[in-house]
């Protein structure tokens, strides 16, 4: 097993996990007020995969990081995260909690219309309610799938960017070009001295 498909596994398993945990605790359905924001915290699974990743792919370098390298690594772990991590969603939203999808659009337009009145007292509640409608308009399962996947692997590509540009340390041109270089005239004189003496 690679080590980036290791770590991709542990990134996808976080996730998982977290959602197990949001529904049996009730934070994807009765409690979804606190799950919504609560959800934004898995960002940070993979934060720290990708970072131990990189930090991983230095050390066996020898402290060396190229830029390619880890943006490289961050998205063949962002791929594996995002086949594993939406697979279980649509498990999970056509078996598990049928009912979330439309639980979380719910409580979206909710948030919003209140964002709305707040800004807007005097509208009318209906016309900040159409108004929230339109800007979180339902989707379909498949479409949910494909923009969660989507999400996910350009996070992944976005955090290894910036861990890179943090960590990456590029080898010095001179140590690439001292063990290509030699001199172009050793092999002829070479030649010459093995000619016999007249």
């Amino acid at each position: 097993m690679s080590s980036t498909f290791k770590y991709g596994l542990i990134a996808a398993f976080g996730y998982i996990a977290y959602e197990l945990i949001a529904w049996a605790t009730g934070l994807n359905s009765h409690s979804i007020g606190l799950g919504y924001p609560l959800g934004y915290a898995t960002i940070l699974i993979p934060i720290g995969v990708i970072f131990w990743a990189i930090k991983e792919r230095r050390r066996v370098q020898e402290g060396w990081l190229a830029l390619r390298e880890g943006i490289a690594t961050s998205f063949r772990i962002g791929l594996v995260m995002t086949v594993f991590t939406t697979l279980f969603m649509s498990i999970y939203i056509t078996q598990i909690q049928p009912d979330y999808a439309k639980l979380r659009l719910e409580h979206e337009r909710s948030m919003y219309f209140d964002t709305l009145k707040s800004q807007n007292p005097n509208w009318t509640d209906q016309h900040a309610r159409d108004i929230a409608v339109a800007q979180f308009p339902e989707a379909s399962q498949s479409r949910m799938l494909v923009s969660y996947g989507l999400l996910k692997i350009s996070t992944a590509l976005l955090i290894g960017l910036v861990l890179t540009l943090l960590l990456r340390k590029e080898k010095p041109l001179q140590l690439a070009e001292a063990s290509t270089t030699e001199s172009p005239e050793a092999e002829p004189l070479q030649e010459e001295s093995n000619l016999p003496k007249e």
